[in-house]
């Protein structure tokens, strides 16, 4: 995850404003990561980029939203 926004350095644990955020697949999460969690990303207003990265096939997704 990368964040350019400087309110997220108010809070060391958690990030609320990310521009980019990389997703390493697997097996028990893909489809949760492609599904429910992608179309909790794009409401973010602040996110420019997610990209999925499967290491089973080694192939990157960008999904610009």
């Amino acid at each position: 995850m990368v964040t350019c926004d400087p309110r997220d350095v108010q809070t060391p644990n958690h990030k609320r404003f990310p521009k980019l955020i990389i997703e390493v697949l697997s097996k028990s999460t893909e489809a949760f990561d492609r599904g429910d969690k992608f179309a909790d990303y794009q409401q973010l207003d602040s996110l420019e980029e997610y990209v999925l990265s499967n290491t089973l096939f080694y192939h990157v997704k960008k999904a610009i939203t």
